[in-house]
């Protein structure tokens, strides 16, 4: 008789490259781990220096090349040709992996949940029929004039299978409507304990913005560069200000540009960003999941609006502002007059919600795959995640 096995359950996430999607990350693990509090995760790694290489180069190429005898015409596939040369030492799951092992399939977040970057995990998943639930999926500028039939087969295959959908602004409603999904806060807004936030004179603020660097895949437009570092210089005059940056290229940019009004705080390990947060009255961040580090802190934040993902910052009872249209002198005063603690307590009101309301979909999941928590029911499974008592 084989031992029963703690179940193994697949995540989609981006690791240690935009900590944001790891702040979703640990919102999706507390709520699937107070339901399922024992059990193997595995992470599927959609880190670009993992998946670039495929996306760019894996398709047929044709090419004409002068020989000996004259033209000849050549077919090939340049991610073929390199594979004997590159490896994926990353410690996660990847194309060809065994899926037989595994018991459900997990998308944590991010608009990174269609399309190539996700494509080897769609396949495991549709492959050994894994039951899947997708969590917090949002819109970025490329899909937000999608229609769900201008999907890929597979995505629109595995979605349709999907046990458990939620999303996280009104275009990835839009894009999913033919499907049964909800509405509901982006889960990072679980990633920690909160508590309760006071208002201290002069304010500590945490301030947060991505740069505009060339070499900065995650930066802004310079506008809104310059008028949040005008914002934040304005800020520090006021109030007890420091700058916590999330991505390695920032730190030479905004180190010139505001390393002499104010301390410079970076981590490569997203887990210390609770830290580096966790003495803050208040957050001013271009990063929408600065704003939800924050929330699942208990600290509220203002949120620089210059992108399509900004919506989801409403999630997180986050104010969007636009420091390139409105008074500096009104932006300095709104801010500085913050009443932290009833905006604080409003953040937890809503985060305890949103927590018994995800716990009911997540044990609902759960049970409806014969995934029980222990306690409730001795594990016995089969690997596709089916009932097999």
């Amino acid at each position: 008789m084989a031992w029963p096995q703690v179940p193994n359950i697949v995540y989609s996430s981006t690791r240690s490259w935009n900590c944001g999607d790891d702040f979703i990350l640990y919102g999706v693990r507390r709520l699937v781990e107070a339901v399922l509090p024992e059990h193997n995760a595995l992470i599927y790694n959609r880190n670009p220096e993992l998946i670039m290489g495929r996306i760019a180069h894996d398709r047929p190429v044709v090419q004409t090349i002068e020989g000996d005898k004259g033209p000849v015409t050549v077919a090939f596939n340049p991610y073929d040709l390199a594979k004997p040369f590159q490896g994926h030492w990353d410690n996660s799951v990847r194309a060809g992996f065994d899926g037989s092992v595994l018991n459900a399939c997990i998308f944590a977040g991010t608009p990174e949940w269609i399309g190539d970057p996700v494509l080897p995990l769609i396949d495991i998943a549709l492959a050994h029929k894994l039951p899947t639930a997708y969590l917090g999926l949002g819109s970025f500028e490329g899909t937000r004039s999608l229609s769900f039939n201008e999907l890929s087969a597979k995505d629109r295959q595995l979605l349709e299978r999907a046990r458990l959908i939620t999303v996280r602004d009104e275009s990835a409603v839009k894009l999913l409507s033919p499907l049964p999904v909800e509405s509901r806060p982006c889960p990072s807004l679980h990633a920690a304990r909160a508590r309760l936030r006071r208002s201290r004179h002069p304010l500590r603020i945490a301030l947060c913005l991505q740069g505009a660097n060339g070499r900065n895949n995650q930066r802004v437009e310079l506008a809104i560069r310059d008028a949040t570092v005008a914002l934040f210089r304005s800020l520090a005059s006021h109030c007890d200000c420091s700058l916590i940056l999330h991505f390695v290229e920032e730190l030479p940019e905004l180190t010139a540009l505001l390393g002499d009004a104010m301390p410079i705080r970076y981590a490569y390990d997203p887990r210390d960003y609770f830290e580096l947060y966790a003495d803050f009255d208040l957050s001013v961040t271009t990063r929408v999941h600065g704003a939800g580090i924050c929330a699942a802190l208990g600290i509220p934040s203002y949120v620089v609006s210059h992108s399509a993902r900004s919506d989801t910052a409403k999630g997180f009872l986050s104010r969007l502002i636009d420091p390139t249209q409105e008074s500096m002198e009104d932006l300095v005063s709104r801010i500085t007059k913050t009443d932290v603690v009833g905006w604080s307590r409003a953040i937890l009101d809503h985060q305890l919600a949103d927590w018994v309301a995800m716990i009911e979909r997540m044990s609902r999941f759960f049970a409806s795959v014969g995934l029980t928590p222990p306690g409730n029911a001795p594990y016995g499974f089969a690997a596709n995640g089916e009932n097999a008592r």
